[in-house]
């Protein structure tokens, strides 16, 4: 069992979530860091987890289509950045 058969994914699917991982990284990595500056570190970082951990739960979920699939990894990459 693996990620490419669990989601039935096909081609480039595959290369396509995990550049979205990665672009989820680039986007957010500046941000959070200005956060981190402007605001009280525990509850920005409070935040970030909660976040992350209502996204990750969501990808456990079992995801057929390709683009719900996309976007969770996108949105993980991005908060998980953050922490």
């Amino acid at each position: 069992m693996g990620i490419q058969t669990d989601t039935h994914l096909r081609g480039q699917q595959y290369s396509w979530c995990s550049s979205a991982f990665y672009f989820g990284f680039l986007v957010a990595s500046f941000p959070g860091s200005i956060g981190f500056v402007k605001f009280p570190l525990g509850k920005c970082l409070s935040t970030a987890v909660i976040c992350w951990s209502s996204v990750v739960s969501s990808v456990t979920v079992r995801i057929l289509i390709i683009s719900r699939f996309l976007i969770l990894y996108y949105f993980k990459r991005l908060i998980y950045s953050i922490i």
